[in-house]
């Protein structure tokens, strides 16, 4: 799986839906798209990331979009197939890497 800051890349699935896919396990999506853990956000992750998750059926585009306020590090994940604005929960980034949950 890829994440791309600011664009996104789409290619066309066979069979199932991937959506249905993503349906039985959306916390599994966080897991593979951000694999840490702490508590002060970083400079350098504010903005929208772009990747996708590969199925068995092909891949599922969506998105990540991260925010700093005062009270931390917030974000929203857009899944074009399924649903837009999704609020991420235990948003945290330490040593560059991102941990979040859906």
């Amino acid at each position: 799986m890829t994440m791309r800051r600011g664009s996104t890349r789409r290619r066309g699935g066979r069979g199932r839906s991937a959506a249905g896919y993503l349906g039985i396990c959306p916390v599994a999506v966080g897991a593979l798209v951000a694999p840490a853990a702490a508590q002060e956000a970083e400079p350098g992750v504010d903005g929208r990331w772009a990747g996708s998750v590969v199925l068995p059926v092909g891949e599922l585009p969506f998105s990540v979009t991260f925010e700093t306020t005062e009270d931390g590090l917030s974000g929203t994940m857009d899944i074009p197939s399924q649903a837009l604005g999704l609020p991420l929960t235990a948003v945290s980034l330490v040593d560059g890497r991102v941990h979040f949950e859906l």
